[in-house]
């Protein structure tokens, strides 16, 4: 198949960061989240095996984390909830009758409403079927989901809400030898398909975020290649109440891999950031990547990458207002050992900073995959590392999560989900 094998995909959707070919495959509190505790390393933390995969925060003591739990026997579907100093178990459901489940997005649209998307695998769905779960109430409820008709595979990896009636989410379906990205409209009632703008003779598609700045104004990015071809360029899509189109969207000169917007923020209709990587011309690695759309045109903005890494990547970034951005990624070295260091930035209007980012004690491979912000100056981010070198082990070492708060100006260690 074109694209992303299906074992691939199931690697990136459970949130490992994978290296091919010299690139990356694939909010916070103020105030009293700065004073809560480090995570620690200590062996009951070590037992654990938590992949976090995103997060949503609708007020500075209110966020919304979501992921997979492969501590035990079978994956499960995973959310916590945090109050400004502590998270709590929100015992997400588990797909019905599934073998294993998991949350990939989610999207609150208010304090009191959350809603979450992933997949769910059964004995006769082996690869995965789409669903999306509401959190009101202090319970979740699953909502069937539809899927592309004559697929083979179909999971849903990012939601965007501007109301609790009014929810976008994207994902991809496997029909035949290509994987195209698909789309699900909310309603408040059912979910529903909707046709994607994509380019002529796309061959494989992806959309990995989604932000809704108005009930009728979101936007999704990711990538799409046409012609069996392995080069990748940005995508962007825009959905306008009735239908997505596509737009325009830079493309710097790359190596053979091409360029990926892994995530989007809109503070505003024509007021959107979306970030990611570019492969570098000499395929020995990436350089990230920011685009900025102001009015009608989508240009480049110059994102950061530091000196030494020969890969830098952006995974999501969270735009509270047009002249507040941050961003977050991770950066990669081969030499002279192998090391993966968090890469957190910031954008005032202008120009981007790279911030300084604490890890946990004795952590391995810190890498924040999610941001979310309640207002400029409160945001949190989350992610995952290691407790052991896993450059060093034939098997993986457990995944543990991590949270960081930031005030504008510096992160901070938050209490780990």
């Amino acid at each position: 198949m074109n694209g992303l094998t299906t074992a691939r995909a199931r690697t990136l959707r459970a949130g490992t960061v994978v290296f091919l070919a010299g690139m990356l495959c694939c909010a916070v509190t103020s105030g009293s989240a700065h004073a809560a505790p480090a995570p620690t390393t200590g062996a009951a933390q070590a037992e654990r095996n938590v992949v976090i995969t995103d997060l949503s925060c609708p007020s500075a003591d209110r966020c919304m984390t979501v992921g997979n739990d492969a501590s035990g026997t079978r994956t499960r579907a995973y959310a916590r909830l945090w109050n400004g100093s502590a998270w709590t178990d929100t015992r997400p459901r588990q797909g019905g009758r599934g073998n294993a489940s998991y949350l990939f997005a989610v999207a609150c649209p208010s304090r009191r409403v959350c809603v979450a998307v992933g997949d769910y695998e059964t004995s006769a769905d082996p690869l995965g079927r789409p669903y999306a779960q509401i959190f009101r109430a202090g319970k979740w409820k699953v909502t069937p989901v539809p899927e592309p008709p004559n697929d083979s595979f179909s999971s849903l990896s990012a939601v965007g809400c501007a109301s609790a009636r009014m929810c976008v989410a994207v994902g991809n379906a496997l029909a035949g030898e290509h994987n195209q990205t698909y789309s699900v409209i909310w309603n408040g009632r059912k979910w529903r398909i909707k046709r994607l703008d994509l380019p002529a003779a796309t061959t494989y598609s992806r959309l990995a975020s989604v932000s809704c700045s108005g009930p009728r104004a979101c936007t999704a990015s990711g990538q799409y290649q046409t012609h069996d071809s392995s080069k990748s360029r940005t995508l962007i899509e825009t959905w306008s109440g009735r239908a997505w189109t596509r737009q325009r969207t830079p493309n710097p000169r790359s190596g053979p891999n091409g360029s990926v917007l892994d995530g989007v923020s809109c503070w505003a209709r024509r007021g959107c950031m979306a970030v990611g990587h570019a492969n570098k011309l000499a395929n020995d690695g990436s350089l990230t990547l920011a685009a900025r759309l102001a009015g009608q045109r989508w240009t480049r903005s110059e994102s950061l990458d530091l000196a030494a890494p020969a890969t830098s990547v952006l995974l999501d970034v969270e735009c509270p207002s047009r002249r507040s951005c941050v961003a977050v990624g991770v950066s990669f070295s081969q030499a002279p050992t192998p090391t993966t260091s968090p890469l957190m930035q910031a954008f005032d209007g202008t120009s981007w900073r790279i911030d300084q980012t604490p890890v946990p004690a004795g952590a391995f491979a810190t890498s924040p995959v999610a941001v979310s912000c309640a207002a400029p100056g409160a945001c949190m981010a989350v992610g995952n590392y290691n407790p052991s070198d896993p450059y060093l082990r034939m098997a993986s070492p457990p995944s543990i999560p991590v949270a960081l708060s930031y005030d504008g100006t510096a992160w901070t260690l938050a209490a780990a989900p």
